[in-house]
């Protein structure tokens, strides 16, 4: 009867593996043929939304590690190069082996960038031999060194003839600077660039309308433009409009990451993001995602056990900030049948509504519950 019970059970497991593996096989090839053309804002749409979890904040990438495709140490990032008009990474400056000089790398070189380090998608030869620019290198002088990086990391269509210097400026020159309207209104002062660096794009320019780090909001980048002189930003939006948007508690960041909420700060600044699947009327794309849909009815994915949710809002947690490791070292994650519970200390409000809300990010308002005390 032992013998009977388990063999039952084992079919039912291989029953459930091939269901489950038709059902990631489908989506895979509807994922495929959506973002088949990357060129191409409206198929890529929906690869892009599902990149927003893993964009990372600039100011974190700054002296993170670069390794090259077999792992090995090459250097570190010292900055970004962007372009406002199109809201693009265009290269990231990295210090290679203490140079003075960084080398110029073409963003989309990279297979991956966040706060724990960044990897190359191809082997590269010595850095020597790379193209430098000067620390001290203005727009024009990056983006004459751009075709010929793309060249020494293999990278195709780095023509620079479309971009204008004026718009074109590293991050670190971003952050910190004050934003006006073209009345002159103060709006803030950015505090944070939001960056999918593999894919060459900044999602998000992050603006404190009180100017100290609190009351945030988010801008399409492209919504932004650098003053004729470079010492300030301007948004066209009204000053009362900006202080509706402004947000002082712990759900802002994780929100960035939700595609809904992300896709709003565009629609806000009459904006339509690369990233908004609803936008995509391509015929094709709506019965591959009618057919994904139909197979996800029919064969139900059996819920995620509960030590997977558990890694999950870990995962989530540290991408929203490495840092929150530690504070997450006096607080207990429990999780039965897919429902989470909080408990321990947190130390202020405002990481418990952080945390709070990175946990209904991944399993849902609806299903968790919130025991932690502030110490």
């Amino acid at each position: 009867m032992h013998n009977l019970v388990c063999s039952r059970q084992f079919s039912k497991n291989i029953l459930a593996a091939i269901v489950v593996g038709s059902l990631l096989s489908i989506a895979r090839d509807a994922l495929s043929q959506i973002s088949r053309d990357a060129s191409n804002p409206k198929s890529s749409a929906c690869y892009l939304a599902g990149r927003l979890g893993i964009a990372s904040r600039t100011t974190k990438l700054t002296n993170a590690p670069v390794r090259d495709k077999d792992g090995n140490k090459i250097g570190k990032v010292q900055d970004l190069f962007l372009d406002l008009n199109s809201g693009g990474v265009l290269c990231v400056l990295m210090n290679a082996g203490g140079a003075e000089a960084p080398v110029v790398v073409p963003a989309k070189t990279f297979h991956s960038a966040d706060a724990s380090g960044a990897t190359l998608d191809v082997q590269t030869p010595g850095m020597s031999v790379a193209p430098h620019c000067s620390a001290n290198a203005d727009a024009d002088a990056l983006l004459k060194l751009l075709p010929d990086a793309g060249v020494f990391f293999g990278q195709k269509n780095c023509a620079t003839a479309q971009f204008n210097a004026a718009q074109c400026c590293k991050a670190s020159e971003i952050i910190g600077r004050c934003v006006k309207n073209p009345a002159n209104a103060q709006l803030g002062k950015v505090v944070e660039l939001i960056a999918d660096v593999p894919t060459g794009r900044v999602l998000f320019a992050v603006i404190s309308f009180a100017g100290g780090g609190t009351d945030l909001y988010a801008v399409p980048p492209t919504a932004l433009r650098l003053t004729p002189d470079r010492s300030s930003l301007v948004l066209n939006a009204e000053k009362a409009s900006v202080a509706s948007l402004a947000q002082s508690d712990g759900f802002f960041w994780a929100n960035l990451k939700e595609v809904n909420a992300a896709i709003n700060v565009y629609r806000a600044f009459g904006q339509q993001a690369d990233f908004d699947v609803a936008c995509d009327p391509d015929p094709a794309h709506e019965q591959v995602r009618a057919k994904v849909e139909s197979v996800s009815s029919a064969n139900p994915v059996p819920p995620k056990a509960d030590s997977q949710i558990q890694n999950e809002i870990l995962m989530a947690a540290m991408r929203d900030d490495v840092n929150n490791a530690v504070a997450l070292q006096k607080v207990k994650i429990g999780c039965i049948n897919g429902h989470v519970t909080l408990t321990g200390r947190v130390r202020n409000e405002k990481f418990r509504s952080k945390l709070t809300a990175i946990v209904a990010s991944v399993v849902g308002s609806a299903n968790f519950t919130d025991q932690l005390e502030v110490k």
